[in-house]
């Protein structure tokens, strides 16, 4: 089957899971994402993930419906030239 598209904000993005992936995807966050002797993350990818969205979908959540994409855009780049 195939499952409906999600606007779901966790890190996991919705995905269906064991434990035990969830389990070893956690560690990867956790061991800056090295998965045994392999960097399967990138700093970058960790870093965009680890970002505090929840700030940002606040700041917009005031805009206009059509607004909202374009915004969150652009905190997001203000964000990461910032850093």
């Amino acid at each position: 089957s195939t499952l409906s598209p999600t606007d779901n904000p966790n890190m996991e993005g919705g995905a269906y899971v064991t434990t035990g992936d969830y389990g070893a995807l956690l560690l990867m966050h956790l061991r800056d994402g090295m998965c045994g002797d392999e960097r399967v993350l990138s700093t970058e990818s960790l870093d965009r993930m680890h970002e505090d969205r929840i700030a940002l979908a606040c700041d917009i959540a005031r805009t206009n419906l059509a607004d909202r994409e374009a915004r969150l855009k652009e905190l997001l780049a203000e964000r990461r030239s910032d850093s």
